[in-house]
This record gives C-alpha cells, sequence and structure tokens, in this order.
C-alpha cells in the first residue's frame, strides 16, 4: 500500500557548523527538490526556522521509492544533510475540510 512519505533532514557530517540552512551549499539539492516539485513528486518542502533541517512530503509511494529518491539527493550524496524517510497518513486536504478517513 501506498502512503504519502515524509522526509524528515539533519545536518550531517559535512554540514558547516553555526551557519544557518541558507548558508550551506545546497544548490544542487534545492534544484533536485525543484526538479521533483515540477514533476508532482514533492507536494511541499523546507527548512525548520531554527536551521536544525528541514521537511519534504512526499506523493503517495512506496517507502522504497522514497529511499532511493534520498540515495539520490546531492545533500545526501555529499554528507551536508542526513535524511529519514517515513510513511504519513495525510488527514487534511486544506483548513476547510473534514478529517479525512485514514487509510485513503
Amino acid at each position: 500500500m501506498s502512503h504519502h512519505v515524509v522526509l524528515h533532514y539533519t545536518p550531517g557530517p559535512n554540514w558547516v557548523p553555526n551557519r544557518p540552512v541558507f548558508e550551506q551549499p545546497l544548490q544542487q539539492h534545492l534544484a533536485y527538490m525543484r526538479r521533483l516539485h515540477q514533476q508532482g513528486i514533492v507536494l511541499a518542502g523546507g527548512p525548520y526556522t531554527d536551521h536544525s533541517g528541514g521537511l519534504v512530503i512526499l506523493r503517495p509511494m512506496a517507502l522504497e521509492e522514497a529511499e532511493r529518491i534520498l540515495c539520490e539527493d546531492p545533500a545526501i550524496v555529499a554528507g551536508t544533510m542526513t535524511a529519514s524517510a517515513s510513511p504519513w497518513h495525510r488527514l487534511f486536504d486544506d483548513p476547510s475540510s473534514s478529517i479525512r478517513h485514514a487509510s485513503t
């Protein structure tokens, strides 16, 4: 069964200490995420306001597919960030919608 997948990014071994996320070498990561967004794979994403990493929400897919996306992410390959993928039940479409059944 496919579910949305959430990617949780955190600083990796090559993260530049004492620098906010916008001063990290993440240009290739951002280009990769933009391409995935244009393809409809990434639904939303961005950094945490405390600069401790970021979050990306993917369309419904198998967890293995999300893990492949992580393995090809330039920020992961370069060691700037580490990440994990978690299946996620989407319950709300927008603020005015009602709760969906968790199996959708």
